[in-house]
């Protein structure tokens, strides 16, 4: 029997975050996500989301993503 291939799905970092929205204070400590998927007979969650990330191969997903991440950042400075 083979080694199943594996594949990144989804690896997120989101840094500590501090919201004072009018007296209701939301704080949140760093996340890191790291979702994989193993592909393989009989793996069929982990074959279709390798097949539907390889999809985005070439999006500016991340990008998009990182710049989203970077100005609710931005935000949180000017608020707190």
């Amino acid at each position: 029997m083979g080694t199943a291939a594996v594949c990144s799905i989804l690896d997120l970092d989101i840094g500590a975050i501090h919201l004072n929205l009018l007296g209701l204070v939301v704080d949140l400590a760093p996340i890191h996500l790291d979702i994989t998927g193993q592909t393989g007979p009989g793996q069929l969650l982990g074959n279709l989301l390798c097949g539907l990330a390889g999809l985005l191969d070439g999006f500016p997903l991340n990008n998009a993503l990182a710049q989203i991440l970077a100005i609710l950042q931005q935000i949180n400075q000017l608020l707190g």
